[in-house]
């Protein structure tokens, strides 16, 4: 989608997008860095080389922009150097696509020769509703159930519900079950699971409990946990799984959390790259700049949407339920995995609650998919601006907005926020 730098209507507008993140070393590859002094990784390596079982590799699906294939030369160099190599030694590898579903061969061969460029066996894809094994109270993956030590690989970036990605979520949900995925993500219907919160986040709790229980039948956890910048590493660190992630956490914050002074009236969230394939995950922008927006305001979500809605069970039921108090009344009595969009959608939306006008501005998407949504489509962003401009018109005020780039994972936060009439939680 073509995109100017600012929307072209006359109003006050500030800017967010990426932090420039922590400074770096000249010279210096931060994977290599982190897993070449990565304690952790060589005894695993060297007893794979002793003859015992190698490690499990898992690595991100198309979803997630994750230099898969740097991390994985660098575990190369690093088996090159443990005595005992053995060069025929291939370790499994698992795409950890958690409940997505990957069915085009195309997209599947085109990911395993970016991401692991034949390194490893050929890739399993992991499918939540496919054979299982049961360890400590969860069901997992076959794969995992084979294996005694598992390697995980995985970017670092705002969840706005889960608090951090990274490479305990890509084990934990990635090769989970979908049963016990609904499970953890119901809580995601609680205010205390948001972005960048880790500590009192019911959702990552969850996380934790299911990498205790691998933990505690045995299994050895190491992550390598990325933290990315326009397509680049700008820090990385190996070790224990859930470690790493609290070691990046402040690289995570200087990029991707973004402060405002106060809420404005529009935000224009711009969103690239693979969340921005499907209003499924662009979705995930809307949650990020929430509580930039006052109370009556507006949320323009620009993105190219090329593969439409994708999973359409939560515009369902948007579609279905005239409100926030349907809509929880709905999922109280039976929640289904993605039911939080849409009550989430529905408390910032209703009149009596938040009050926000959504809009979508994609060529490629139907605006017959959300009908009776309360989300209106149109093709452009210069259209949704200027139907966001005529909402306030009439209203005699002086609008701020705020253009918030790269809003599929930029978190902003303002230094007040509005909370007036947010409704039931």
């Amino acid at each position: 989608m073509s995109r100017s730098r600012r929307p072209s209507v006359a109003m006050r507008w500030g800017e967010v997008g990426p932090g420039a993140g922590p400074p770096r070393c000249a010279g210096e590859d931060p994977i290599a860095h982190a897993i070449a002094y990565a304690a952790e990784i060589r005894p695993i390596i060297a007893r794979a080389h002793a003859g015992g079982p190698p490690p499990l590799v898992l690595v991100n699906d198309p979803d997630r922009a994750t230099a898969t294939a740097p991390a994985l030369e660098a575990i190369d160099r690093l088996r090159r150097e443990v005595p005992g190599q053995r060069a025929d030694l291939a370790w499994p590898v698992l795409v950890a696509t958690g409940t997505h579903v990957w069915a085009d061969p195309g997209v599947r061969a085109r990911h395993e020769s970016e991401s692991l460029r034949g390194r490893l066996r050929p890739a399993v894809w992991h499918d939540a509703r496919g054979p299982s094994v049961a360890i400590g109270g969860f069901r997992f993956d076959p794969l995992v159930g084979e294996a005694d030590s598992l390697i995980a690989i995985g970017s670092c970036e705002p969840h706005y519900f889960a608090g951090i990605t990274g490479p305990h979520k890509t084990i934990a949900i990635g090769a989970l079950g979908r049963d016990d995925i609904e499970a953890n993500h119901r809580y995601a219907l609680s205010s205390e699971a948001d972005g960048l919160r880790l500590a009192g986040n019911p959702v990552h709790d969850g996380i934790a409990a299911i990498l205790g229980a691998l933990r505690a039948e045995g299994r050895r956890m190491i992550g390598i946990a990325e933290v990315m910048r326009g397509g680049e590493v700008v820090a990385c660190a190996a070790g224990d799984v859930e470690g790493v992630v609290l070691q990046v956490k402040p690289a995570v914050e200087s990029i991707y959390l973004a402060r405002v002074p106060q809420p404005v009236d529009i935000v224009l969230a711009r969103v690239r790259g693979p969340l921005g394939r499907t209003f499924y995950q662009a979705d995930k922008a809307i949650k990020n700049v929430e509580a930039s927006v006052r109370r009556g305001g507006a949320i323009i979500v620009s993105a190219d949407l090329d593969g439409g809605v994708g999973p359409d069970r939560f515009v369902r039921l948007l579609a279905e339920t005239r409100d926030l108090a349907d809509a929880l009344a709905r999922v109280e009595k039976s929640y289904v995995l993605g039911d939080h969009k849409a009550v989430r959608l529905r408390r910032l939306m209703d009149p009596r609650a938040r009050d926000v006008s959504v809009m979508i501005a994609s060529p490629n998407l139907d605006p017959r998919t959300l009908d009776r949504t309360g989300i209106d489509v149109v093709r452009s962003e210069e259209e949704a601006m200027a139907r966001a401009e005529a909402i306030f018109a009439g209203r005699g005020a002086d609008p701020q907005g705020l253009v918030v780039e790269d809003a599929g994972n930029v978190t902003v936060r303002p230094a007040v926020e509005d909370r007036i009439g947010e409704g039931p939680s």
